[in-house]
């Protein structure tokens, strides 16, 4: 029984020896540094949307059922008409071991106002619109979303001081959809203007990127951040002073609010393992 025992010990500690990375010199550059316990850091950088979010599309296409009839238009009740942003945050990992962590991040993001010409031509255009001399157009409020995601980080020492991180971040999302305003004239004759009010929702979302770490000194260091971000809030959007139903009236908005985030960040090492 003792010599069964210690052959199964002595087999234990070979695996143990064979599946040691030092045991073939890898992560070399975590065996002299060791890793980092906590980190926090400041990240800031450029958002970039796509899909329907980032679309400036007025009205698909107008069609007529018979010759004379008034045309029916389709509205394009997708396009978000939001354009290339920003972000910036606080974001904080605790490694458990040399591979794998938990990150925070509390962030905030803009994006840009785009298509506002579309929306006044598309206003002030026959089929469809309100067949007007002139549509003053403004956007009101932003497009911006508040982040406060938590989610595994897997790490791999490529160097000494070079690190890849990969992470999967998910959370709550508070978002906001821009809204508008518009005045019509005709004839010299100004209507009062009409509002699309600015609209909140609450929402699930997340992220998922990678990005490359360098440690400049014990303490300090920096990453390029590369991130895809995700979320669906619902909108209740509210139209006032309105009293024409023609032109493109939206009453909810529920398409996602996705793209890139790409940023630098920097940040701090309280403590080494």
């Amino acid at each position: 029984m003792k010599k069964k025992l210690s052959k199964v010990y002595l087999l234990v500690a070979a695996i143990c020896f064979i599946s040691s990375p030092n045991a073939f010199g890898q992560d070399a550059g975590r065996k002299t540094q060791g890793y980092p316990r906590l980190m926090i850091g400041l990240t800031g950088g450029v958002s970039m949307p796509f899909g329907k979010f980032a679309q400036t599309v007025y009205c698909n296409d107008a069609t007529t059922s018979s010759a004379g009839a008034i045309p029916t238009v389709n509205y394009n009740t997708g396009s978000g008409f939001a354009g290339i942003g920003g972000n910036g945050g606080v974001t904080a990992t605790y490694f458990i071991n040399k591979h794998w962590g938990i990150a925070e991040l509390f962030s905030y993001q803009q994006f840009s106002n785009t298509g506002g010409q579309n929306m006044a031509l598309g206003m002030q255009a026959f089929p469809g619109g309100f067949d007007v001399d002139s549509v003053t157009f403004r956007f009101m409020g932003k497009n911006q979303t508040f982040n406060m995601l938590i989610g595994p980080v897997y790490s791999i020492s490529l160097a000494k001081k070079l690190d890849i991180d990969f992470r999967l971040l998910v959370g709550f999302v508070n978002a906001s959809l821009t809204g508008n305003s518009m005045t019509l004239t005709d004839g010299g004759v100004t209507d009062p203007t009409f509002y699309q009010a600015v609209s909140w929702a609450n929402s699930f979302g997340g992220q998922l990127g990678a990005a490359i770490r360098y440690s400049i000194s014990d303490h300090i260091g920096i990453a390029l951040n590369a991130d895809f971000f995700y979320s669906k809030p619902d909108f209740t959007v509210n139209n006032i002073n309105r009293v024409n139903t023609n032109g493109r009236e939206i009453y909810s908005y529920d398409e996602p609010i996705e793209g890139i985030n790409g940023n630098l960040t920097v940040y701090y090492v309280l403590n080494h393992k």
